[in-house]
């Protein structure tokens, strides 16, 4: 007997193998686990992955774990992202890696699926409406009226050119900064550049071809939708249907080549960026507009942000990840920043965002302008703090060949 007080034991009879009241005992090593009530819930299903899901729809798609620029295994930071436009079927992620600040679709379309990603009713597939005569149309053509150089050509339309009245208001609300960052934007940050002969990549329906054209320009375009490029061609513009690889244009023929919102929707970017390059002359610029993975929106509105649009964009850039695929196309970046112009349309898209997603499958077309007010200053906050962070909604880049 022990000394310890409490350690008095009952005999253990002989024969049986166990303590009075314990369970028997089982050799060394084996476990018996309780038997599941038959009458237990099963489990729900776990969800299919992304490319599972996308390939049951009848979309192809490849894995694309990697970076696209340095090869690193991306972490996955939004997943579960459904296409609320055109209701595309699937559900979509987002990697994004830390080391080159590059955000890509994973997994992705394969390159044969990407024309019928663009279903009926993509916004590139009506004429775009002509610019306002009240609110925001009015003073953005007045704006670029009083900023627009002599030699741009801007008295080519009575409408782009206005009276003597417009343009001194115009010349006062151009010192607005904000103000005159949106006009500079309608004709992508070209203001300064006599006219000459200018190539959109990805020209859509011809809006932004046909504004050029009034103020000067020998427009060119590269449209590889068949239904944006008829309503371009129904302008009377010249459109090639090709994408920038595959159009047989002649070398360094044009002084400046524009990309808005293009290289996004890409499977292959620097080499969309080397085949643009080599189509400028020695001065040409090359012009470079897209979402801005590190935006303010980007993290304010999270997996309701318009930048993500799945599955359309393969890619989303910040500052960083986008000069680096200027560098490597062979590219000498000459302006690099960040602008708050699409703010202004960011809440009103995000409150579409959710009333679509809420009667899945969405149907298409642009949001109603509603909540100006809330849009006004979400406007203003992300362009007052664009001057010290690049925080804008679109990355603005100017590029030449490098010499």
């Amino acid at each position: 007997m022990s000394g310890r007080r409490g350690d008095l034991r009952r005999p253990r009879p002989a024969g049986t193998g166990r303590r009075d009241g314990a369970r028997p005992r089982h050799p060394r090593g084996v476990r018996l686990r309780p038997t599941r009530p038959t009458d237990r819930r099963p489990r729900r299903p776990r969800p299919m992955n992304p490319s599972a899901l996308a390939r049951d729809q009848g979309i192809s798609v490849l894995p694309a774990a990697a970076c696209y620029l340095c090869g690193s295994r991306g972490r996955r930071t939004h997943a579960g992202l459904r296409d609320v436009w055109l209701g595309v079927p699937g559900e979509w992620s987002f990697r994004h890696c830390r080391r080159c600040r590059l955000a890509w679709l994973d997994p992705r379309p394969e390159r044969g699926e990407l024309p019928s990603l663009y279903r009926d009713g993509y916004y590139t597939h009506a004429p775009s409406p002509e610019p306002q005569r009240r609110g925001a149309g009015t003073v953005r053509r007045l704006v670029r009226t009083a900023t627009l150089p002599p030699e741009s050509g801007r008295g080519a339309r009575a409408d782009v050119e206005g009276g003597a009245v417009e343009r001194l208001l115009g010349r006062a609300l151009a010192r607005s900064r904000a103000l005159k960052d949106v006009a500079n934007g309608s004709v992508m940050w070209i203001h300064d550049v006599e006219p000459g002969k200018l190539l959109d990549v990805g020209c859509g329906d011809g809006s932004f071809l046909a504004l050029m054209r009034d103020l000067g320009w020998d427009v060119w375009g590269l449209e590889p939708d068949p239904l944006a490029a008829r309503v371009a061609l129904q302008r009377g513009l010249r459109v090639i249907r090709a994408t920038i690889e595959e159009a047989q244009l002649p070398g360094e023929s044009f002084g400046a080549v524009t990309m808005s919102h293009v290289i996004e929707h890409v499977p292959d970017p620097i080499e969309a960026l080397r085949a643009s390059g080599r189509l400028l002359r020695r001065d040409g610029l090359l012009v470079i507009v897209t979402p801005n993975a590190a935006s303010i929106g980007r993290y304010w509105f999270g997996h309701r942000w318009n930048g993500w649009e799945v599955p359309r964009h393969l890619f989303l850039f910040t500052p960083r990840s986008l000069r680096a695929c200027a560098t490597r196309a062979g590219l000498e970046v000459t302006d690099l920043r960040t602008t708050a112009r699409s703010a202004f349309r960011m809440l009103p898209n995000v409150r579409a965002h959710v009333r679509l997603l809420s009667r899945w499958p969405a149907g298409s077309g642009e949001p109603g302008a509603r909540g100006r007010a809330p849009a006004l200053l979400l406007w203003l906050l992300e362009h007052t703090l664009s001057y010290a962070v690049p925080c804008g909604e679109e990355i603005v880049m100017v590029a030449r060949r490098r010499r």
